[in-house]
């Protein structure tokens, strides 16, 4: 499918250029707005959420009404999230005849609000590291100064001798 523009649910305000069939038209998103804090975010965050099963994956393990999940990607990724929760075959077919070939459309459903919602914390969370240990502070002391094993430190300690010296006494 063409690359379309269309304004940004994961950052409202900004314009987006995306393939609105893609599994991934959700994270492409905010990666055409922002490559660079997308992959800042990939990097120290990990993999960008995906639009169902809690962000696990781009399509849900079933529908409501039955039809086949891979069938959802032929309707634009914010209709999807409307099409799998309706649970009336008649009325799905109808979300299919109706934004099939409308790829800008859009369905307020709560699954898509929260999938936004997830891709949006995914980009302001902080970056994945071990968390501290309580040797952490001893470890960096160590790390400047050194450790001889007795406690005290073995980086060269100022004597007022080398002071005087310096100063002309």
């Amino acid at each position: 499918m063409a690359l379309i523009t269309i304004g940004s649910l994961v950052q409202p305000g900004q314009v987006a250029e995306i393939d609105p069939y893609s599994p991934t038209a959700l994270e492409d998103e905010y990666k055409s707005i922002n490559p660079n804090v997308y992959s800042l975010a990939l990097r120290d965050v990990g993999p960008a959420p995906k639009m169902f099963l809690a962000g696990t994956s781009s399509l849900p393990e079933f529908t409501a009404s039955g039809i086949a999940p891979e069938s959802l990607l032929k309707l634009p990724y914010r209709v999807r999230h409307a099409a799998a929760a309706d649970p009336d075959r008649s009325s799905v077919q109808r979300l299919f005849e109706t934004y099939a070939d409308w790829p800008d459309a859009t369905l307020e459903c709560p699954g898509l609000r929260e999938a936004v919602g997830r891709v949006q914390s995914w980009l302001s969370s902080p970056p994945k590291s071990a968390a501290p240990s309580e040797s952490d502070g001893e470890d960096t002391w160590n790390a400047i100064f050194g450790d001889n094993g007795s406690g005290a430190s073995s980086a060269p300690q100022p004597s007022a001798e080398g002071y005087l010296r310096r100063r002309g006494f």
